[in-house]
């Protein structure tokens, strides 16, 4: 892992209010930590890196926007949110390129979903994400992330290769800029199907 930030200097900089300590042991269920930037104009988000505080028990961030009047992200799991940026072990920080942005709106909450994992020993960690942004005159493009879930399934027992599906209609002409697959605990393979009217 590089010291500094991969997306370049950020333009702001965000942490967790306080750190939060992980226990040794047990099943942490996906916590939730809200963080006012204090936008008081929409901003585009050109560029968006979350750098775990500590990598010994973080297991992912996912930064999410909480626009003003949505419910809060703690009840919803983020469904309905924008996904802004996410870190997992491996996985590139997002940057969307000249021209390509997501619009975070004035008065917006960032919350950073975190899912730690004990690792025998008590641990702290304060999270943080770095963003640069995008003059509003340079944005050709909208970035937005749309979720295909099922989380109805339930794998019969000694199945070795059990099938789960889930869809995604597209309403309008659309670029795909990328897929974030991701099956928490169990999964061996994805595929993906365009299906075209």
């Amino acid at each position: 892992f590089i010291d500094g930030w991969s997306i370049g200097k950020p333009d702001a900089v965000f942490e967790m209010a306080e750190e939060y300590t992980a226990p040794a042991t047990g099943v942490i269920d996906y916590l939730h930590f809200a963080v006012d930037p204090g936008f008081t104009e929409d901003k585009w988000v050109q560029a968006a890196e979350c750098r775990p505080g500590n990598r010994a028990v973080v297991h992912h961030i996912v930064l999410l926007v909480q626009a003003p009047g949505d419910r809060p992200v703690r009840e919803t799991g983020g469904l309905g949110s924008e996904l802004l940026a996410t870190f997992a072990p491996g996985l590139p920080p997002t940057d969307f390129g000249d021209g390509l942005a997501k619009l975070v709106p004035a008065g917006s909450k960032l919350v950073l979903q975190v899912h730690y994992t004990p690792n025998g020993t008590e641990q702290t960690d304060r999270s943080r994400v770095g963003l640069v942004f995008a003059e509003p005159r340079s944005v050709h493009k909208r970035v937005r992330g749309q979720f295909a879930l099922n989380f109805q399934f339930r794998i019969p027992p000694g199945a070795n290769n059990h099938r789960v599906e889930a869809d995604h209609k597209v309403a309008q002409d659309t670029l795909l800029v990328s897929f974030f697959p991701h099956m928490h605990l169990r999964g061996k393979s994805f595929q993906f199907e365009a299906r075209y009217p």
